[in-house]
């Protein structure tokens, strides 16, 4: 539970972060898997497994995606699947700036005077501020970071959808087997 804008147990904050960061790996597992139809193996292991050992920033992962993807589209054209995922990728840079913020942050303890409490949060650190892209001033209690939590689950959707409307997963999986 949290007090202002902090969480009375630093456990509840890092269970907010160890939960975030495990959602993101799903949505990144979910474009290696579509990576892998793109590149005509679909669910094959070892493409997988190459799509991340060869691009260790997500941003070069989601470029390789995409430029395996424009040839994918050049080989099966269909309009609407090109364009989800082009909107996907654009939601993917987004949300990967929100995770490397809180990849990138520290739980901090913080006083509320007013309140007359200790409470805690995730926090960018000051040598790292400058470097992000989200400036956030105040700290993240595990309610916030829930929310961004939240939003990583759709996202894994849409990219999961994305791959059994491409055939490269049978519609069997379009439930998700995650929380």
């Amino acid at each position: 539970m949290g007090v202002s804008n902090g969480d009375l147990e630093i456990s509840i904050t890092y269970a907010a972060v160890g939960e975030v960061m495990s959602r993101w790996e799903r949505v990144e597992l979910e474009l290696a898997t579509l990576f892998s139809t793109f590149e005509g193996t679909p669910r094959d292991d070892a493409c997988i497994k190459a799509f991340g050992a060869k691009n260790r920033i997500f941003r070069d992962r989601l470029r390789s995606a995409e430029d395996a993807a424009k040839a994918y589209f050049v080989k099966h054209p269909n309009q609407d699947h090109e364009g989800e995922f082009r909107a996907i990728c654009a939601d993917l840079l987004k949300q990967s700036d929100i995770r490397n913020n809180i990849a990138h942050s520290i739980v901090y303890p913080v006083t509320f005077k007013d309140q007359g409490t200790t409470a805690y949060q995730l926090r960018t650190p000051w040598y790292a501020y400058d470097k992000l892209s989200i400036k956030k001033q105040s700290g993240w209690c595990s309610n916030e970071i829930a929310q961004i939590s939240n939003g990583f689950r759709p996202l894994a959707q849409r990219i999961r959808d994305l791959n059994i409307g491409l055939g490269g997963m049978p519609a069997l999986y379009r439930t998700p087997f995650w929380q």
